[in-house]
């Protein structure tokens, strides 16, 4: 681009000064301020002379002329201040000139508010108390353009702020004792405050107030304890302290006597009904005090009328005199006065006055049957209170009397009647009945007529007591009496009491009834006749066979009864006769009760009859062969007839003898024995291993035992069994039975002996046994074991039982020793059973085939349990006790 510059001449210009431009940024026209206010005026300037400080901007009112002057800086900011403009409108012009005297002005109206004036203050009450409301008072105040003043309050409680509900007052419940309360008060018109004014005052505390004031109780009486209750009250809640004293008004005057405390014990010597006890109360604390006095009045109580009482008070009639007395109290110590009344009301109701004395004299005149008496008494105290009370008696009859009475006859036997003869009379003309009682020998009889006819006896008296009653009343009572004189006994019957038979030896007893209906004691004399001859006579009533008569003589017994007084007439029994005597029983036995096949039977008389009249006695021998008379040959052995030959019976056979005595009048029988023929096999099977085969060689019945001259052992075949359903019996046994050693022999024997019990024949094994396990013995239900001189027998090991309970059912029964045939040792010996080492029954086992004893139990019974009998043997010489042992072991498996 081409620039192409031209320069020309032109004509000169004059230069020309402007004024400068002046803008107002605040205030707002209008504007309005508190006096003394700073007022700030910010404006901006511009002109070509900024630069160079030509230009002042000034400030001036209408009221305060030039209030402010200044040059504005280089940007043309200037900034024109000032406290002093005058309360009021002020028009103000703010000139910005410059230094060629152009100037520009522009008006800024402004307002300028005067403040009110400060109020005069207090605060009221000017002493307040806790219990006052502290109250403002401002007057005053007021602002000189004549807008309304609004007052500010600030309080301050021991110079701590405090802001009240209601600003012009500080309510009571916030005061308190000896606080310091301060108020400030502010004066505004709105827009300016007048200088604050304060008022302060202290809360001073009140003294006690009293609230109540009583004496209990209300209505005293003249021995009650009076109790003054004061109740006062500080708001300042300062401590109170009470005063009490009394003092007594008594007719109205104020006594000087002067009581002090809070209570006060009347008594009737000092107090009377009416005195008005006054309480006076001082309360005070250390802001000051008050007082208070109340008063009671003492109330008159009613006399005590304690008794009443009328003498006599029972069985009163005509011509007795009555004393009306009685006794009362006044509870405050006044003097009594008394007045009496009798009275008098008869059956229909009519009542009069008889007397005011307090005796009164009876006669028919003032008092009848029936009549009430009445004593009525009235007691008065000093103050006219009074109180009345009545007694009364009742008019009774007056019963009839009894004058005489009388004994027929004076001197009467046992049986005759006594009459009983009275006199009597009624004063009052009733009608009268008399009643009887009598007594023999003291004791009251059933008797009530006048006639006594019950039996009595010589010597004794007899009395009769007669009473005597109207249809009201029993009058008096008498008695008489009169002895009774003896009589003599009678015997009634006479018999001779005998056996059943009379023998030769027997005893005769004379049995007698007797009597004597004076019931004396009696007695008897007895005259014993033998076919006709005086044998026995004084007071024996018996007579013995023995020493006095024999067979096919005649008795006769003679009797008279003695009372001591009297004799009864003699009387005689009935003959008896004297008859035979049969001989005594014989008693026999046989040889055994087991016989064996080659042994002949002999039936023995062990015991002869006897005649007790001596006379010669035969026997006759018969025998039975399995329950039919035996018509057989027979043996004698010593009696004709006394044996049966062995050749003649057979094993099974059972044979039975029977002997008869006879005196050649009479027969007797004796007992009868039996006796069985066996040939004794082999009755349990045995399953023996080794030292124990040759068993099968015995021929005897055996059962297990022991001789005594052998070591000591246990042997127990007896084992544990279980029960189904079935019935069935199974051996659950680990061991069969157990062999103990004892006395260190490792060499043992068992004894066997017949079965049934005779322990005759007895045979011993020998052989090692020591815990044999193969030895089966079936059904046993009999097992004897030797107790010997040991104690302690194991019975056996088992497995466990699916339930462990066992029943255990034993029965153990003594059955003797021996050392030879016929010779029984009776046992005595305690029998103990355990499970492991607890005794479960402890027994005395005592006799010979007799006494049994029972074990019955349940055990709970686990695997490798032992049950053991205990033995505890009472054997003290060379014999051996023996147990049988039945029953059995049964356990679930």
């Amino acid at each position: 681009m081409l620039w192409i510059f031209q320069i020309g001449c032109f004509p000169s210009m004059e230069e020309r000064n402007f004024p400068p431009h002046l803008e107002i940024i605040s205030p707002n026209q209008e504007s309005a301020y508190n006096e003394g206010e700073l007022i700030t005026v910010e404006a901006i300037v511009s002109d070509e002379l900024l630069i160079s400080g030509g230009i002042s901007v000034s400030w001036s009112s209408n009221l305060n002329g030039l209030l402010h002057e200044r040059i504005p800086n280089s940007d043309g900011l200037v900034v024109l201040s000032s406290v002093n403009l005058s309360p009021g409108q002020h028009q103000t012009t703010i000139r910005a000139e410059d230094a060629e005297g152009l100037s520009v002005e522009l008006p800024l109206d402004l307002f300028v508010n005067a403040s009110p004036s400060p109020p005069q203050i207090s605060i009221v009450p000017e002493n307040p108390s806790t219990r006052d409301t502290l109250s403002v008072q401002a007057v005053g105040s007021l602002d000189p353009e004549g807008s309304p003043v609004v007052l500010e309050y600030e309080w301050f409680q021991n110079n701590t702020p405090f802001t009240p509900e209601n600003p012009a007052e500080i309510s009571s419940e916030h005061t308190q004792k000896g606080q310091s309360w301060m108020v400030r008060v502010l004066a505004t018109d709105g827009m300016a405050y007048a200088e604050p004014v304060v008022a302060s005052t202290t809360i001073s505390g009140l003294k006690p107030q009293m609230n109540d004031l009583e004496i209990s109780p209300q209505n005293p009486s003249s021995d009650d304890l009076l109790l003054c209750t004061a109740s006062a009250e500080d708001v300042d809640g300062d401590p109170i302290s009470y005063e009490y004293h009394w003092q007594v008004v008594s007719n109205g005057t104020l006594q000087d006597v002067i009581y002090e405390g809070e209570s006060l014990q009347l008594t009737p010597e000092e107090f009377k009904p009416g005195d008005k006890p006054t309480c006076f109360v001082r309360v005070f604390d250390e802001d000051g005090e008050g007082s208070a006095s109340t008063f009671v009045g003492i109330e008159n109580r009613s006399p005590v009328l304690e008794t009443i009482l009328i003498h006599p008070n029972t069985g009163v009639r005509p011509g007795e005199q009555l004393i009306c007395s009685s006794t009362a109290s006044d509870p405050d110590q006044q003097t009594l006065s008394s007045a009496y009344e009798w009275y008098r009301e008869r059956p229909d109701g009519t009542t009069t006055l008889l007397s005011l004395n307090p005796t009164l004299e009876l006669s028919t005149d003032n008092a009848n049957k029936n009549d009430i008496l009445r004593c009525v008494v009235h007691i008065q105290d000093e103050l006219g209170m009074e109180i009345s009370g009545q007694s009364e008696v009742l008019v009774v009859n007056t019963p009839p009397q009894i004058t005489a009475i009388g004994m027929n006859p004076q001197s009467p036997s046992a049986q005759e009647p006594i009459e009983c003869t009275v006199l009597a009379e009624d004063l009052d003309g009733d009608s009268f009945s008399v009643q009887y009682s009598w007594f023999l020998d003291g004791v009251l009889q059933t008797e009530s007529s006048n006639v006594f006819s019950q039996p009595r006896l010589s010597s004794s008296t007899v009395e009769c007591t007669a009473s005597v009653s109207d249809a009201e009343d029993t009058g008096n009572s008498m008695s008489a009496s009169v002895s009774i004189v003896n009589s003599p006994p009678v015997i009634h019957s006479l018999s001779i009491t005998t056996p059943q038979t009379p023998t030769t030896n027997a005893l005769l007893s004379a049995e007698i009834q007797a009597s004597d209906i004076d019931d004396d004691s009696l007695i008897v004399y007895f005259d014993w006749y033998v076919d006709g001859l005086l044998v026995k006579t004084g007071l024996g009533a018996t007579l013995s066979g023995e020493d006095h008569f024999d067979k096919n003589e005649e008795v006769i017994v003679v009797a008279t009864a003695d009372d001591g007084l009297n004799s009864s007439l003699s009387v005689a029994s009935d003959p008896i006769l004297i008859e035979n005597t049969p001989p005594t029983q014989p008693e026999i036995s046989l040889s055994s009760q087991f016989i064996l096949e080659e042994e002949d039977i002999v039936c023995s008389i062990d015991v002869d009859s006897t005649d007790e009249d001596e006379d010669e006695i035969t026997y006759q021998f018969q025998w039975y062969a399995n329950g039919a008379p035996w018509t057989g040959s027979t043996s004698s052995t010593t009696q004709t007839g006394d044996s049966i030959d062995s050749a003649l019976i057979s094993v099974g056979d059972e044979w039975r003898c029977h002997v008869t005595a006879t005196d050649a009048t009479e027969t007797v029988d004796s007992n009868e024995d039996t006796a069985t023929i066996v040939s004794c096999p082999v009755q349990y099977e045995y399953s023996i291993i080794e030292d124990l085969a040759d068993l099968e060689n015995i021929h005897d019945c055996w059962s297990v035992g022991s001789n005594s001259t052998l070591d000591p052992y246990t042997f127990v075949p007896f084992p544990t069994v279980w029960h189904s359903e079935e019935d069935y019996f199974q051996y659950k046994a680990s061991s069969y039975f157990i062999l103990n050693k004892y006395n260190g022999s490792s060499t043992n024997g068992i004894m066997v002996s017949p079965l049934d019990g005779s322990h005759e024949t007895v045979h011993t094994l020998y052989g090692y046994f020591s815990l044999a396990s193969n030895w089966v013995l079936h059904n046993p239900d009999v097992v004897k074991i030797n107790v010997g001189n040991q104690n302690n027998y194991t019975f056996l090991q088992w497995a466990a039982p699916t339930d462990n309970t066992c029943t255990l059912d034993f029965t153990v029964l003594p059955v003797s020793g021996f050392y030879q045939p016929y010779f029984y040792h009776y046992v005595n010996n305690t029998v103990s059973l355990y499970h492991n080492e607890t005794e479960l029954e402890n027994h005395l086992v005592q006799g010979y085939n007799n006494n049994p004893v029972n074990i019955a139990l349940d055990v709970d019974i686990m695997a490798d349990d032992i049950l053991t009998f205990v033995f505890h043997p009472n054997t003290s010489d060379s014999n051996v006790d023996w147990i049988q042992i039945t029953g059995s072991i049964r356990c679930p498996y």
